[in-house]
């Protein structure tokens, strides 16, 4: 049994029976925010599932950010996820082109 500071067999139940396989990534079913980021509403308030699955598993690093190994927003694969600081985040959405301003290519006043 997994144990983590979220809760108890009963969320990663929740977890799993919600979960599509597509390749090697987990991907949530259920809600997703506009981002395409899982939600799961515990204890009253939405949290987002990659999230909750990186505490329940314990998942350790630099920083309190989750991040995805596969840049695909609805995974909560523990194996794809990894902790990391604000800036590490920044870097990584920036060096994949995933920073909406990576993909401006000219000043919008016609520059």
């Amino acid at each position: 049994m997994v144990h983590g500071p979220m809760g108890s067999r009963t969320t990663i139940d929740r977890l799993l029976s919600r979960r599509v396989i597509v390749g090697e990534c987990w991907e949530w079913e259920g809600s997703r925010n506009k981002q395409g980021y899982g939600r799961l509403k515990l204890a009253g308030k939405y949290r987002r599932v990659h999230r909750v699955m990186a505490d329940l598993v314990g998942l350790t690093g630099t920083g309190p950010q989750v991040l995805h190994t596969c840049d695909n927003p609805p995974c909560f694969n523990p194996a794809h996820l990894f902790r990391g600081t604000q800036q590490e985040n920044a870097v990584d959405e920036v060096s994949k082109g995933r920073h909406p301003k990576t993909k401006v290519t000219h000043c919008p006043a016609g520059h």
